[in-house]
């Protein structure tokens, strides 16, 4: 078990797939905005859609009313309105 820098304990394998999807996210946000895209495939893009769908559910589990209002906020021109039972 290692523990992250936000204090959770998880296995270090866990730990380490989390780090590679971050460092291919941001290699592909610089690919992009320098306009040179590539290096989709390979072990670190096959790991980026299992933690994307990883910190998605665990966001919506969190944060639901920001998470609906984040899906609905794709469509053009629509509204979200949410209510919480407690104060954020």
């Amino acid at each position: 078990m290692s523990r992250t820098p936000f204090g959770v304990e998880m296995p270090y394998r866990a730990l380490m797939e989390i780090r590679v999807f971050d460092a291919f996210a941001h290699e592909q946000d610089i690919r992009r905005a320098t306009g040179r895209n590539g290096n989709l495939t390979g072990p670190a893009a096959a790991i980026a859609p299992r933690q994307m769908v990883a910190i998605w559910s665990m966001i919506s589990r969190r944060f639901p009313s920001w998470t609906a209002q984040k899906w609905c906020s794709r469509s053009t021109g629509s509204r979200t309105r949410s209510q919480t039972a407690r104060r954020l």
